[in-house]
């Protein structure tokens, strides 16, 4: 894992932790929850940040806990002087993008959607100039896909 991943995966795995003690459920509870299941030393590698989950095992995880899936990217940690204000996570997740398929993309776009993040997805040579200096006006972020994800023009 990059550092960048490592970090990732050290918070998921501390508010994954903090999500089911919340509910107080031990490990075993929770990887008997998940759709499909997974195994409990799987949910162990998770919390101790050994293992950086997928979209799909983080989505199937946010199921079974009752909560959004935007909720392992949007921690209560606060910047020095805010004590109110969360942080948001979102590069991870953006570098995580720029190699998925379609599927992976509606997944990460709905986890951003989850945390009230707007993202545009599109195709780089497609990309409508005026649309994106909008959107990135509008706070928006812009994801190009990478070249395979699209069909050449005509």
């Amino acid at each position: 894992m990059t550092q960048d991943e490592q970090q990732l995966a050290c918070e998921i795995g501390l508010i994954l932790q903090r999500l089911r003690r919340d509910k107080g459920w031990t490990q075993k509870t929770l990887a008997e929850r998940v759709a499909g299941g997974v195994n409990t030393t799987y949910i162990g590698k998770i919390e101790r940040g050994d293992q950086l989950p997928s979209l799909k095992i983080l989505l199937r995880l946010s199921q079974a806990l009752d909560v959004s899936i935007g909720d392992f990217f949007y921690s209560p940690i606060a910047p020095p002087g805010d004590a109110t204000s969360p942080v948001l996570h979102l590069d991870p997740l953006l570098q995580a993008l720029r190699n998925r398929g379609i599927d992976g993309i509606a997944l990460v776009r709905a986890v951003l959607d989850a945390v009230g993040q707007h993202v545009l997805v599109a195709p780089p040579r497609r990309v409508d100039q005026d649309a994106t200096a909008q959107a990135v006006r509008a706070d928006g972020r812009v994801i190009p896909l990478p070249m395979s994800q699209h069909r050449p023009e005509d």
